[in-house]
């Protein structure tokens, strides 16, 4: 029978950081005069997109109409709650197409994008994450010097453009990498103790240097 792994509470305080630093990034018009404290968003989404890279690769392995089932079913009831929250307290109304497809911001249509290629790649690419890692930074990195202008193509991680989609996976996999170290070695230490891992998630931490 399978047997669900244990709860990490390390990625529950990750996430929770992570839900902090997203809302005070929107809180600009709640600082008046400093609304430049209203910071952190791109950190905030990153390591959300961490973490759920992290906790993907813990579950058992599942046909994709499962798979894809668990995650709409782990998302989408949220989106539908503050929906009718915003339409109720805040007049604000959204469409149906555009809370399923978008889920009312790029975030949710982003993310169920990535469980999609995430799944295949669990798949059929478990045993060469760290080439999937590279050939996903060095995409990232051609995006980031080649194609870098326009609105929709630019390099800028804040605003409505795709750059960011591919930028923000290599979280996600660094996540799915850690995950997967921790489910092959069986052990129940929390990623803090698996960072020293050949150090890779300097990677990352050095792409977002280069591009803020």
């Amino acid at each position: 029978m399978y047997k669900a792994p244990p709860r990490d509470i390390s990625i529950d305080i990750l996430k929770c950081i992570a839900a902090i630093m997203i809302t005070n990034s929107h809180m600009d018009i709640l600082y008046g005069d400093y609304s430049y404290l209203a910071t952190g968003g791109a950190i905030g989404d990153a390591l959300f997109f961490f973490c759920s890279g992290y906790t993907l690769f813990l579950g058992r392995d599942m046909d994709f109409f499962n798979w894809y089932k668990r995650r709409i079913n782990r998302i989408y009831p949220t989106v539908f709650t503050w929906a009718l929250i915003a339409a109720v307290f805040f007049d604000q109304r959204y469409d149906m197409p555009e809370i399923l497809i978008k889920g009312g911001g790029w975030f949710v249509s982003c993310i169920m994008i990535y469980y999609v290629v995430l799944w295949f790649i669990r798949k059929f690419l478990k045993k060469h994450l760290k080439w999937v890692f590279f050939m996903a930074a060095t995409i990232t990195l051609l995006w980031y010097f080649v194609l870098g202008f326009g609105e929709k193509s630019g390099n800028n991680m804040y605003g409505w453009n795709y750059f960011k989609w591919c930028y923000y996976f290599l979280f996600m996999l660094l996540g799915s990498m850690m995950g997967l170290k921790r489910n092959l070695n069986k052990k129940t230490y929390p990623f803090f103790e698996g960072l020293y891992d050949k150090h890779i998630h300097i990677i990352p931490i050095f792409l977002k240097l280069l591009i803020c």
